[in-house]
């Protein structure tokens, strides 16, 4: 066998390891020697503020003139049971994403996981399937409104681009409008149902009972189940909006009596990773179409 012919089979063998590294890293082992880092956990009342960026333009009412152009969008906001959804917050979103991100259809997992964060060698984490930063910098806000006892909320004076209509009540997710706006001087309508949220809390004791306080706990949503072949692989354009404006990926520590819990989260299949120093750790998998409760209980070493 010659020299050349020996770098094209080193390549088909990285890409053979690559996939099976990820075709199995659902059943991936936990290490011990995370190096997690967490943000706090925010509260859902006001989803809309983001750090670094400038504040929209906002108003109390359900109508909003942004005073920028001739484009107007307006709709109604229902409830997920059907009704409507009097008191809604909801957003204006500039979308600045890809095109091939935006169309109908199915999402490729290339498209979409920040592989520079997978395989990084100073990310341990690495089985968490990040989301690409820029996807979830590519909504921003541009106007936010509450709509009236009846659900209608309205923009006008909208600049030409590329729009999201989200919306959100207490129990539900920041929920975004079925289809991506392209609008010049046009005047649309759009009705934005909610999406159900769930929740997970949970209490974090030792073999024999005991709170454990400031112990790590680490939600990853299985955004792609891998197990099911390449179909897996993809993931439809409404579920990727979803899961940008509903982080999936979370981190907390527990409260003095050990309880921890996660708010307005979409209703997934995910990983729960608890961590208590030095070596002591346990996972759980859970599925949420409701409400769910953890007792995690954790052996080894806990100083």
């Amino acid at each position: 066998m010659t020299k050349k012919t020996f770098v094209p089979l080193g390549i088909v063998a990285l890409l053979v390891v690559l996939l099976a590294f990820l075709l199995n890293e659902g059943d991936s082992p936990v290490p011990v020697d995370f190096e997690l880092s967490f943000a706090e956990e925010t509260s859902s009342t006001e989803p809309w503020v983001e750090a670094g960026r400038a504040e929209p333009t906002v108003s109390q009412g359900p109508v909003v003139d942004l005073g920028e152009g001739n484009a107007a969008i307006s709709g109604k906001v229902i409830e997920p049971q059907g009704g409507v959804a009097g008191g809604a917050r909801v957003a204006l979103l500039r979308s600045s994403l890809l095109a091939s991100v935006e169309q109908e259809g199915g999402v490729s997992m290339w498209n979409v996981v920040d592989f520079g964060r997978v395989f990084s060698s100073s990310n341990h984490l690495s089985s968490l399937m990040p989301l690409r930063k820029d996807l979830i910098d590519g909504l921003t806000v541009l106007a936010r409104a509450t709509a009236d006892d009846d659900g209608h909320y309205s923009f006008t004076g909208v600049p030409a681009g590329r729009f999201v209509v989200a919306a959100q009540k207490d129990g539900s997710l920041i929920s975004p409008s079925p289809s991506v706006l392209y609008l010049e001087d046009e005047q649309v309508e759009v009705d934005v149902r909610l999406i159900q949220a769930a929740y997970l809390s949970g209490s974090v004791r030792s073999e024999r009972g005991d709170a454990i306080a400031e112990a790590d706990i680490l939600l990853r949503g299985r955004v792609f189940d891998t197990s099911s072949g390449m179909e897996g692989l993809y993931i439809g354009r409404d579920d990727l909006f979803t899961f940008l404006l509903n982080p999936i990926y979370r981190g907390t520590k527990s409260d003095l009596a050990g309880d921890f819990s996660f708010e307005v989260l979409p209703m997934l299949e995910y990983d729960v990773f608890v961590i208590a120093e030095p070596w002591a750790q346990a996972d759980e998998r859970v599925y949420l179409p409701e409400d769910e409760r953890l007792i995690p209980r954790l052996g080894g070493v806990i100083l």
